[in-house]
């Protein structure tokens, strides 16, 4: 099982747990606070005993005024929706009444959806693995995340891939998952009204670099730096669907997303959920690596940084398939005492070839404008002659 996923169901006494959890439920804010407790103490190994009320203290009393609601379930969030960072008490009923049977169901789907399971992308002899995904896929994997559904066994060489983490920092001031829970709210509700046919793929790419280039090799290039513009309105969301994005990743591919991190990355994954599926079937990156997502939509609209961080309102559906984003890590060297090392030949050759895999792929959209944010200075020196590149001061 090491080069596959471990999915809920098939871990037999766990996925009776889980089953048993989610057929036998009312939907109350209590009664989702219990179910996410029950299944979450299966899933690990050691879990502290308190009252799951004090454990979910935080999302608890984000739920606990919700109302009961009437309306047409055909609407989005009944016709009203919310656009502030503190939902009223009516999306919150709408969302234990309504979108909350949507994510069970896609839960107890998981035999159906996934029939053949699902294997990691690990680094191989090919210049590069792919793995195709339905907007069905994306959402059962991630509906599974919210009720902390993966097994401990799932993925052993990662820390999570559960969404407890983002709840149970509810509990402390970490006003950033606050939004990353309206994101993900407004997510599962998009998908229950208008879940997607086949047709619209998530598709994840891992590239590997087989041949990385010398510093001599570099050195004899003559081609010229890719010409490139510095735009300061908008930011990288703005940029189109015709263009790439540039994600400065984490080695481990959504940082801290599943936990209290809000900045550049952990921002991308909140408001495009799908591409939060690339966390459960992506190892780490080697230096030779680069991870693309072509697909992902954009569903929330947000505004702010690091703890400044809010849900602003739902994203337009617009065509945005198109998109590319290219997930390339940098070595870290912050707190290093030689921080001069930075500057050496081969750590410079080693960000340069990591730049290279990331812009060296056939990407949907022929000649696509490459999006990146401010820093990305030496990454433009690997960019090949078909990429241009503009640079976001955000």
């Amino acid at each position: 099982m090491g080069s596959r996923l471990r999915l809920p169901h098939e871990v037999a006494n766990h996925w009776e747990t889980v089953s048993d959890v989610l057929c036998h439920v009312k939907w109350s804010p209590m009664d989702l606070i219990s179910a996410i407790d029950k299944i979450r103490q299966s899933s690990y190994m050691k879990v502290k005993d308190m009252p799951c009320e004090s454990r979910f203290s935080g999302l608890w009393n984000f739920l606990k005024d919700a109302s009961n609601v009437g309306g047409n379930p055909n609407l989005f969030w009944g016709d009203r929706g919310f656009s502030h960072h503190n939902p009223d008490s009516f999306v919150k009923g709408w969302f234990l009444y309504h979108t909350v049977p949507f994510i069970v169901q896609l839960v107890m789907d998981m035999p159906q959806t996934f029939p053949s399971g699902l294997s990691f992308l690990n680094t191989t002899d090919d210049h590069i693995q792919e793995r195709c995904l339905t907007k069905h896929q994306c959402a059962s994997l991630l509906a599974c995340s919210f009720f902390a559904a993966f097994h401990h066994s799932a993925a052993p060489k990662k820390k999570t891939i559960n969404f407890d983490g983002i709840f149970i920092s509810l509990n402390k001031n970490c006003p950033q998952n606050m939004a990353k829970l309206c994101m993900i709210m407004n997510y599962f509700e998009r998908c229950r009204l208008k879940m997607y046919n086949e047709s619209q793929p998530v598709m994840i790419y891992r590239l590997h670099n087989l041949s990385p280039y010398s510093g001599g090799s570099w050195a004899a290039n003559t081609s010229l730096l890719t010409k490139f513009t510095v735009d300061s309105n908008g930011s990288i969301n703005d940029a189109g669907c015709d263009s790439l994005h540039g994600d400065f990743a984490n080695r481990w591919i959504g940082g801290g997303v599943l936990n209290k991190g809000s900045v550049q990355e952990e921002i991308m994954f909140s408001i495009c959920p799908e591409l939060l599926t690339t966390i459960h079937i992506c190892n780490v990156m080697n230096d030779n690596e680069a991870i693309v997502i072509t697909g992902a939509e954009e569903f929330s609209v947000h505004k702010g940084y690091s703890r400044e961080l809010k849900f602003i309102g739902n994203a337009p559906e617009t065509a945005q398939g198109a998109i590319s984003r290219v997930a390339m890590d940098a070595t870290r060297f912050r707190g290093d005492k030689t921080h001069m090392r930075q500057y050496s030949e081969t750590a410079i050759l080693r960000e340069l070839n990591k730049a290279y895999v990331a812009f060296n792929h056939e990407y949907p959209a022929p000649g696509a404008l490459l999006r990146l944010e401010i820093g990305a200075v030496v990454h433009l020196v690997a960019c090949t002659a078909k990429v241009h590149v503009a640079v976001d001061c955000c």
